[in-house]
């Protein structure tokens, strides 16, 4: 009994940290041009993620709300509820919250809910973080506040893994 405990730690040990490298290697915004589909002036970013470059779509951003507007909300019963501003890629976008070129961010942590979905957590640290999925990339500048609700999302085009 105590070889199958410690043979299940093992596993589980080394499954976590194979979890953690991937968590640990930064997105890097490495490239940005404006480009034409269809008639619509669109932004793609190339992103560096451990030894795959993505090239990516500006999609949507959303400006959020202080907490502070949050709390009123809240205390008020939801009478004051405060705005976010929404941007989409075919008004031409709001591209002000995407990082600077080279800034290195770290993959967000998640929370495995109890549906088999997953959730941003909140994150260790305040800093921004970057979360992917399926065929969209989110940038998120305040993942633990001030602001809530902020985020940048990008369409995944294209990816491919440097070969050695």
């Amino acid at each position: 009994m105590k070889r199958i405990s410690v043979l299940l730690f093992v596993l589980t040990a080394s499954l976590a940290a194979v979890g953690q490298a991937s968590q640990t290697k930064p997105y890097v915004i490495t490239g940005f041009r404006p480009v034409q589909i269809d008639g619509l002036k669109r932004y793609e970013y190339t992103v560096k993620h451990g030894n795959v470059t993505l090239k990516v779509l500006y999609r949507e951003s959303q400006v959020g709300i202080s907490k502070d507007e949050w709390d009123a909300n809240v205390k008020s019963g939801g009478k004051n509820l405060p705005t976010v501003h929404f941007y989409y890629d075919r008004d031409q976008g709001d591209i002000s919250q995407v990082p600077e070129l080279g800034t290195s961010l770290s993959a967000c942590v998640l929370s495995h809910l109890s549906n088999g979905e997953k959730s941003i957590a909140i994150q260790p640290t305040p800093q921004p973080c970057m979360d992917q999925r399926s065929d969209s990339l989110t940038y998120l500048p305040f993942p633990n506040g001030p602001r809530l609700f902020d985020y940048v999302k990008f369409e995944i085009v294209s990816g491919r893994a440097a070969t050695k």
